[in-house]
């Protein structure tokens, strides 16, 4: 169990050579606005994506939807 305080800078990377699996539990919603914002679409049964590029407006995508003011 991981907590993060509301603000907090973080990032997850996988070091290992397997794919990783974790589930995320927010409080309060919204998170997924920007995932869906950033992301790939995919449905079930797809490959996983290629990894790829942040979008250049980044920063943007998150003000308007989870984050609201980022530095």
């Amino acid at each position: 169990i991981l907590y993060l305080a509301p603000g907090s800078r973080h990032q997850f990377k996988n070091q290992g050579n397997t794919p990783l699996r974790f589930c995320f539990v927010f409080t309060p919603g919204g998170l997924k606005d920007f995932f869906s914002a950033v992301g790939r679409p995919r449905t079930p049964g797809d490959n996983p994506p290629e990894p790829f590029e942040r979008p250049p407006d980044v920063k943007a995508i998150e003000k308007r939807t989870v984050f609201g003011s980022v530095d």
